[in-house]
């Protein structure tokens, strides 16, 4: 995994390059993006 001249992430296998998380479905991703508005740093 790399990031881009955009600070985006790249996910990278061989030769071949995805801009999303290969095999994570619509609904992972969604739910990851939405769980990076919980505050749940300080739980950590």
């Amino acid at each position: 995994m790399t990031k881009d001249a955009e600070n985006n992430l790249i996910w990278t296998k061989g030769e071949d390059s995805f801009d999303k998380e290969p095999g994570a479905s619509w609904w992972k991703r969604t739910s990851n993006y939405l769980m990076r508005f919980l505050p749940v740093e300080s739980q950590l």
